[in-house]
């Protein structure tokens, strides 16, 4: 008997709340979701980017075989999946087309500043990144005029979202796309969770508490640590206890750093044009992600 193929796809932007919307389907009945959070099987150009196979992060399921049998057998209205990089990729949106014209598709988006932030300091947290933001930002701005792309360090080009939307909307109708900004004023998961619920007719399960990130009082040694292997050897050997000791002294609450307001007038005129043309293309006023220039932490 033939197997269903997958036909939902959680496919980002990047730190736009995928992992959360990823739980919040695991957890709802009437839906699978693929073992493997990010199995990166349609972003094939992605492949080929420089930093491809860094650190083995993600995972990469090249072979439809293997990847179908990420999902486990039974009922279900929705197989989906949730890989961030799809939105990143040129050929992601005609890949999963040609696999599945039915598919339902999710893109979440968030200011692209805020995003920007925000993969900063996971990087910062993971040891992948030790220069500051202001130096990393403006070394990508460069890529991007360059015509390079990577995979993980994507401030700008990840912040693009007009071109990367648009290609969703070409290949797919509109009924089978749910777009969603998280960070609208006044508006929370609780609207993410009516609006799903709606788009896939199924009752989604509600959000549960995440634990917030930290970042490392010592951003340098992080760094080394994690080139070493050490922050992965730590992980893999020491118990629960042990790792929750250290993660309190190695680690510090997010808001103890902040955006310069020189980076955040920086990366406010270069995704201008984009902005702009995002919200033409959604008819809806995204003009707070360009006004508010508060100095904020995520």
């Amino acid at each position: 008997m033939k197997r269903p193929k997958p036909n939902l796809f959680v496919v980002g932007a990047m730190k736009c709340g995928t992992t959360s919307v990823y739980n919040m389907l695991h957890r709802t009945s009437g839906v699978i979701m693929c073992r493997v959070k990010e199995p990166n099987h349609f972003c094939t150009d992605l492949y080929a980017c420089p930093d491809f196979g860094a650190w083995g992060i993600p995972p990469w399921i090249c072979d439809e075989g293997d990847y179908l049998s990420l999902y486990r057998e039974g009922e279900a209205r929705w197989l989906g999946e949730a890989s961030p990089n799809y939105l990143y990729s040129t050929v992601a949106a005609t890949r999963i087309r040609d696999f599945n014209a039915e598919a339902r598709i999710v893109i979440l988006l968030r200011s692209p500043i805020e995003r920007a932030w925000s993969e900063y300091l996971m990087q910062l947290r993971m040891g992948k990144v030790a220069i500051s933001f202001t130096e990393i930002v403006r070394e990508d701005f460069k890529r991007v005029k360059a015509g390079t792309r990577m995979i993980h360090s994507r401030y700008i080009s990840g912040g693009m979202y007009a071109q990367q939307v648009e290609r969703y909307l070409q290949q797919f109708p509109a009924r089978q796309v749910f777009i969603e900004v998280v960070d609208r004023p006044h508006v929370g998961f609780h609207n993410l969770r009516t609006g799903l619920s709606s788009f896939l007719g199924v009752e989604v399960a509600p959000l549960e508490h995440a634990n917030p990130g930290g970042v490392p009082t010592l951003p340098r040694l992080n760094h080394l640590l994690f080139k070493a292997g050490i922050k992965n050897f730590i992980s893999d050997t020491f118990p629960d206890s042990v790792r929750s000791v250290v993660k309190t002294l190695y680690y510090r609450s997010p808001g103890a750093r902040v955006m310069a307001e020189s980076d955040r007038e920086f990366l406010s005129h270069v995704f201008r044009d984009e902005v702009t043309s995002l919200s033409a293309m959604l008819d809806v006023d995204l003009s707070f992600w360009q006004s508010d220039h508060e100095t904020k932490t995520v």
